[in-house]
């Protein structure tokens, strides 16, 4: 298996790279496929948090199974130290999604841990229509139905 890839032409597909072709990776490593910012425009626990998905160009598999050549990072928020690996870009994307969610909700229970004056590790399993119920209760109706309608 190759240590070292680039993306083709299509920006998604994974090309093994040999010998002198190597060197070429370099100029790929760390190609930022989606970026995702919240920069204070809610109420979190840090004012920026950022989300960032990756391709490596250099295989993170150490073992056995599919070279390991996207990542998924947040950076700022209760979630700062999240990082997940993916052998393909649609693996990533998905991860990029999903760590997009994490954010999001973490502005629903900062939210809701205010407003029961407590600690968000208090509230971090509650259901999201509990969540939508209290919120709905403090006459957060905006926040309340987005997390009902599904579009937080």
């Amino acid at each position: 298996m190759s240590r070292y890839y680039r993306l083709s032409e299509d920006g998604k597909t994974p090309v093994a790279l040999e010998g002198d072709e190597a060197v070429l990776a370099n100029a790929e490593i760390g190609l930022c496929l989606a970026r995702t910012g919240f920069n204070g425009n809610f109420e979190t626990t840090e004012p920026t948090i950022q989300i960032s998905t990756i391709f490596l160009a250099i295989n993170h598999q150490y073992g056995d199974g599919p070279p390991i050549l996207f990542e998924t990072m947040i950076f700022g928020g209760i979630w700062r130290e999240y990082q997940e690996r993916y052998s393909t870009y649609d693996k990533a994307m998905k991860g990029h999604a999903r760590a997009v969610r994490l954010v999001i909700n973490e502005r629903i229970y900062t939210r809701l841990a205010k407003l029961r004056e407590c600690d968000i590790s208090d509230v971090i399993d509650v259901p999201y229509f509990a969540a939508a119920d209290c919120l709905r209760e403090a006459g957060e109706i905006e926040m309340a139905d987005e997390i009902i309608s599904g579009g937080w």
